[in-house]
């Protein structure tokens, strides 16, 4: 065993002398890249680098659109030449390091090309498939739905998200045809992520051999419902969720947008609106200013809460006491309803232990309008919350029958019917189906355009 041991201790030590001997041949450590940066146009092509590396090398990490002719190499006092050299891009420019390394020790190289489709921007969306949420307001879309368990929790949508992707946590399941993978806005991990949960390929096909693999900085557009898994995870809901593009490639149809649902109710007390019904009734109402635009009701409407404003606060400050909150049918955002600075129960101001939760089934009565003419919402401190959770304040405030006015006019060209008299005139009048009912006239009716269809 002396022997052997002895042996074994002359072999390390001449070892450890020519390592040495290498080592002052080749001088100290050094890991160079010349030049620092290649750039490319859009239809690709290659360029060569010299790489100084006194001691073994090889390449740490490099986009997947980049391709090099060796990604490793020995020990040189010389620089060593390396091809770099990239594809057509038919998407966006696009920018990548390729990150050679001895050990500890990293040197990199900056990597540009051009794209057919010139520089991405971030461009704010609807979350439909010409106007795609970005990350920022996918995340924002989910911050307040609740999680408690994989089996109950809240969603929306289905909606299309679009980014860059930022990293890679699953490459496609052979056994179930899907890819898990995070987006941002920038392409990198620095900001606000969104995971792409186990979806499904192009036009929402599973992922097999031969389809393209997804690689960070990749553009690409999602398309699913969408949650907060445990509260603080943005992120697809597995099941109907796929990749709709893919550096602006696409595959089949697109999916369907959000379900409005079916309007149902009248506005009245015994029949509130439904909030499919709500944003029917303001859908074509015009927006011209804060102080000019058309308006509706009042009317009630019941809903659930899916979403409060302010963090889940009412507003205490000043003198106002009133909430801002969103409601939808499901409980659920996507096609809600805003419910815009509503007193609380019984038309009162909101005060210390009168609250709003999400998932309170809700009648708000209030009038109508369509802010922006994009956004249902009760017009600004008209209404009040009527009841919460079968709970009621005071006695209800009159329906939404209009005064109707006084009848005037006999229906001829010098003396039109006004309105109260065109109405007055057929109240009596049965109607049993779109072949069989009564009409009266003709006759001239006089008014002004309220609403447009």
């Amino acid at each position: 065993m002396k022997i052997k041991s002895l042996l074994m201790a002359v072999v390390a030590g001449a070892a450890l002398l020519v390592s040495c001997e290498q080592k002052e041949e080749l001088g100290p450590v050094k890991l160079t890249v010349n030049p620092a940066s290649l750039s490319f146009e859009a239809d690709g092509g290659s360029q060569n680098v010299e790489l100084l590396a006194t001691r073994t090398w090889q390449v740490d990490s490099k986009p997947d659109w980049v391709r090099l002719g060796t990604e490793n190499g020995e020990a040189s006092s010389s620089k060593q030449t390396v091809s770099v050299s990239v594809e057509a891009n038919t998407g966006n420019d696009r920018t990548g390091s390729v990150v050679f390394t001895i050990g500890m020790m990293k040197s990199s190289l900056s990597v540009t090309q051009k794209g057919a489709q010139g520089q991405y921007v971030v461009e704010e969306g609807d979350g439909s498939q010409d106007k795609p949420f970005n990350v920022a307001q996918a995340a924002d879309a989910v911050k307040d739905l609740t999680w408690t368990s994989s089996t109950e929790y809240q969603k929306v949508g289905p909606y299309y998200v679009k980014g860059k992707v930022s990293s890679i946590k699953e490459n496609y399941s052979s056994e179930f045809g899907n890819a898990q993978f995070n987006i941002s806005d920038d392409g990198t991990t620095a900001g606000a992520q969104f995971t792409a949960y186990r979806v499904k390929f192009l036009g929402n096909t599973g992922w097999k051999d031969g389809d393209a693999q997804v690689a960070v900085g990749d553009i690409v557009v999602i398309y699913g419902e969408i949650m907060n898994y445990k509260g603080n995870t943005p992120e697809t809901v597995q099941s109907g969720s796929y990749l709709y593009s893919l550096n602006g490639e696409t595959g089949g149809e697109p999916g369907p947008g959000p379900d409005e649902g079916e309007p149902e109710g009248d506005g009245s007390l015994d029949n509130p609106f439904n909030v499919a019904a709500a944003r029917a009734a303001v859908k074509d109402l015009t927006w011209t200013s804060n102080t000019d635009y058309q308006k509706v009701g009042p009317f009630y409407v019941k809903g659930k809460i899916c979403k409060i404003a302010n963090n889940g606060t009412y507003g205490e400050s000043g003198t106002f006491g009133n909430a801002t909150f969103y409601i939808s049918d499901d409980g659920n955002q996507g096609n809600d309803f805003q419910c815009y600075r509503v007193l609380y129960l019984g038309n009162q101001k909101y005060t210390s232990g009168t609250d709003i939760k999400v998932g309170d089934e809700v009648i708000i009565y209030a009038e109508l309008m369509n802010y922006r003419g994009n956004t249902p919402e009760t017009v600004s401190n008209s209404g009040y919350l009527y009841s919460l959770n079968g709970e009621t304040g005071g006695e209800p405030v009159p329906g939404p029958d209009p005064e109707e006015g006084q009848p005037a006019g006999d229906g001829s060209l010098d003396n039109p019917f006004n309105v109260a008299a065109a109405r007055a005139a057929v109240k009596d009048l049965t109607w049993t189906s779109n072949t069989d009912y009564q009409k009266v006239g003709p006759y001239y009716v006089k008014g002004k355009i309220s609403k447009i269809a």
